[in-house]
């Protein structure tokens, strides 16, 4: 496979590189920079010290969250994949590494990397698939975007990954309840639940009633009214309380508090 005809970037001439067997690196104490090279220095695969560039790394491993980054964190930055698709968006600054993004079967959707990590450089091959890794956007990588955008763009391809085909009213319900007793704003869930349903072209109407069901749950909320919530979501999507959670780190359980019976909460 040919490499896309882009401008190399200033990043490879400087010492920021490490030879790698795969997918991984050769030599030992790559991590802390320990002979760094150029990548012209680099024969066959490379891998870029993140840390080392003082780079962040946003991860994509699903189609889900390929679509929903783009709609939460600016993505106009330098950018490396394979066949013509962008899987790595690179950032100037540091985030915390995170790996706990997964979906429910526990397949990796996200990662964020940076400490003592490396992400495969253009003109690499990877082992599994033999395509050519490439620069696909030669653009000067953006400052490091908020974490919570980040989670945003997770929560909602996650949804999505799992969202029925049908009888989703009662659902929405459900995930409004959820975010919103985690602290989300309204202006957010309703984001997340539009994006993860306009993943499936859900019609018109479905968005108005998106709108409805999460303005309705907040009022409930607010005032301590029994309101659909993690309970409900527990027992329609096993496992997705428990991903959002630890993706998001929250600890207590206020989903647990009173909901109300199961039926459908009429739209105002």
């Amino acid at each position: 496979m040919v490499t896309r005809s882009v401008p190399r970037p200033d990043i490879e001439n400087d010492t920021y590189f490490t030879p790698l067997d795969g997918k991984r690196a050769l030599v030992k104490g790559w991590d802390k920079g320990k002979e760094a090279k150029s990548r012209g220095q680099v024969k066959g695969n490379a891998g870029l010290l993140l840390e080392h560039a003082g780079l962040s790394d946003i991860d994509l491993d699903s189609p889900e969250i390929k679509a929903m980054l783009p709609r939460f964190v600016p993505t106009n930055t330098l950018t490396i994949g394979r066949g013509g698709v962008p899987s790595h968006y690179l950032y100037s600054g540091a985030l915390p590494n995170d790996e706990d993004m997964k979906d429910l079967d526990g397949n990796k959707m996200v990662e964020v990397r940076h400490k003592g990590k490396q992400v495969m450089w253009a003109e690499s091959v990877h082992p599994e698939s033999g395509e050519t890794i490439e620069v696909l956007n030669n653009a000067p990588p953006l400052p490091v975007p908020d974490q919570e955008d980040i989670l945003k763009s997770y929560t909602a391809a996650v949804i999505a990954k799992y969202l029925p085909a049908g009888d989703r009213h009662n659902l929405a319900m459900a995930y409004a309840g959820y975010l919103l007793r985690q602290g989300l704003e309204e202006d957010d869930v309703c984001a997340i639940l539009e994006a993860a349903w306009d993943y499936h072209s859900a019609p018109t109407e479905a968005f108005n009633d998106l709108l409805s069901i999460v303005a309705d749950t907040k009022c409930k909320v607010e005032n301590d009214e029994p309101a659909t919530g993690g309970n409900t979501l527990t027992r329609e999507v096993p496992g997705m309380v428990e991903a959002l959670s630890k993706a998001w780190g929250w600890d207590d359980c206020p989903h647990a508090r009173k909901e109300a019976p199961q039926k459908p909460i009429s739209c105002l």
